[in-house]
């Protein structure tokens, strides 16, 4: 199953640690990590928000989801 994940640098319940055993055990796993963004980095309705993160981050899930959904 194609997957694709997006954490923040930053986010307090999911520790770089964390991502970094991600990426070990799934190495098909598109993984992207945002420097200085939190949880919920993409949602501008939360203190969290970081603009820059969220415009590279949403394109690459409209491409990811082109490539893997199919009609």
């Amino acid at each position: 199953m194609p997957t694709q994940l997006h954490f923040g640098e930053k986010d307090a319940g999911i520790p770089l640690s964390d991502v970094e055993t991600i990426k070990a055990k799934r190495p098909e796993v598109e993984v992207f990590v945002y420097p200085g963004a939190q949880h919920g980095f993409h949602c501008d309705e939360r203190a969290s928000y970081d603009k820059a993160s969220a415009e590279i981050a949403w394109p690459r899930s409209l491409a990811f989801f082109a490539k893997h959904l199919h009609q």
